[in-house]
Parts: C-alpha cells; sequence; structure tokens
C-alpha cells in the first residue's frame, strides 16, 4: 500500500486499501491505516471519503502526529469544500 501511494499510484493504493482487513491489523499499524487511507482519498479528491478516514483516526488516536496531521487535512478539505460551494453560488447567480 506504502508503495504505490509513494509512487503516486492512488487508484491501486486505493484498490491495496480496500483488499486489507483491518481485524488481522496490529494495533501499531491502526493509526497509519486511517491517515493513509485519508491520503489516498484526499489525493483522488474523494474529499468525503478521505474525511471519513481522517475523523476514523482522530476519534480512535486523539493524541498522535497522525491524528494533528489528519485535522489539518479536514481543515483543507473544508476550506475546498468552501470554496467549490462559493464558487457554485456566484456561477448560479451570474447566469
Amino acid at each position: 500500500m506504502d508503495l504505490y501511494y509513494n509512487l503516486n499510484e492512488f487508484e491501486l493504493a486505493e484498490k491495496n486499501l480496500k483488499s486489507i482487513d483491518i481485524k488481522v491489523l496490529d494495533d501499531e499499524y491502526f493509526g497509519g491505516y486511517y491517515y493513509l487511507g485519508g491520503m489516498i482519498y484526499y489525493n483522488l479528491e474523494n474529499y468525503d471519503e478521505s474525511s471519513e478516514y481522517f475523523r476514523t483516526l482522530i476519534k480512535k488516536f486523539p493524541n498522535t502526529t497522525l491524528s494533528n496531521r489528519g485535522r489539518i487535512y479536514i481543515l483543507k478539505i473544508e476550506k475546498l469544500n468552501k470554496n467549490k460551494l462559493e464558487k457554485e453560488v456566484e456561477d448560479e447567480s451570474n447566469s
């Protein structure tokens, strides 16, 4: 999974992410799993799915470096969504 992500092969990284059975993951990998899932979907511009992974990461591991990074990406996603909405409203008012 990390290899595909590092190679910017986000579709393959997503496929691998979905194939992981999290029930068999060791506890030490859970935070990385949720963070990487959030990053994969962020780079695929699937911001709703990305937010879900980051929110799960923050909920399960609130006081970690990865959850702090997840919070930053949630803020970025919220800003992107706000900008998109503002543009849609502007386009609608111009038509």
